[in-house]
């Protein structure tokens, strides 16, 4: 009887040769969630210049809101009463990319229904553009 002495992949293989091959054709784009970003900024496989934000060193931040805790890119669904701009200047590059990642500026920076950027002008995954 023949036995097959090589040894099929793992599943952890698998995924982790899926994971880093989609990294390499990262590109930070409108589609790009806040997770995504994150995974692409901590896997230091991702070229720096490919995670700096459109725009970069000025930041214009457009959205609608009700309470300020909780931003909204004008077309995802949510409630909210005002529209409102931010525009946040950054002097380094890792700065910019630091505060983009940083888990308590998510609502600064991310669309709370989509976690879309709000940098990115009218995106939205329900009404794209």
């Amino acid at each position: 009887m023949y036995c097959c002495k090589r040894q099929p992949p793992s599943l952890r293989n698998i995924c982790s040769d899926k994971y880093f091959r989609d990294l390499r054709h990262f590109s930070f784009t409108n589609s790009t969630t806040f997770n995504q970003y994150v995974d692409a900024v901590l896997s230091q496989r991702v070229p720096r210049e490919r995670l700096i934000p459109p725009g970069f060193p000025s930041l214009l931040f457009s959205f609608s809101y009700n309470t300020f805790d909780a931003k909204f890119h004008r077309t995802c669904p949510g409630i909210r009463s005002w529209h409102g701009q931010i525009s946040s200047t950054f002097e380094l590059d890792s700065d910019a990319i630091s505060s983009l990642t940083d888990e308590t500026q998510k609502n600064t920076f991310w669309c709370s229904a989509c976690n879309r950027g709000l940098f990115f002008p009218n995106t939205c995954q329900f009404h794209p553009h």
